[in-house]
């Protein structure tokens, strides 16, 4: 399989995904804490070390989103990365907030251009 919707065609996330078992599926499903695969795939982008590693814990689905709204990145790429991911988790949520957002997204290139 080649992936599916937002990670279609990214291998390494079919391989994460492939080790996500069936306590994990039951744990996010049951306690909303985010499956340990997409955690470590995410792992890459944030600065952490020791007992503050991701891997090491549990998180919750809104400790996962701002995690990935605040950091710590490891550098700008990882920063963008997981904004997007951010943003496209709240659209697929809450789909009337794309107007928003495109709203925003339209100040922001306006003030930038000043």
């Amino acid at each position: 399989m080649n992936g599916y919707g937002y990670f279609r065609d990214d291998l390494e996330a079919v391989q994460y995904a492939q080790s996500v078992g069936k306590n994990q599926m039951q744990r996010w499903k049951r306690y909303g804490i985010v499956p340990k695969a997409l955690v470590k795939m995410f792992s890459r982008y944030f600065t952490s070390v020791g007992k503050a590693n991701l891997v090491y814990r549990d998180l919750r689905y809104g400790d996962f989103l701002t995690l990935l709204m605040r950091g710590p990145y490891k550098n700008e790429l990882g920063r963008y990365v997981c904004e997007k991911f951010y943003h496209d988790l709240l659209i697929a949520e809450m789909p009337w907030l794309e107007s928003s957002f495109a709203s925003a997204d339209y100040i922001y290139r306006e003030m930038a251009r000043q």
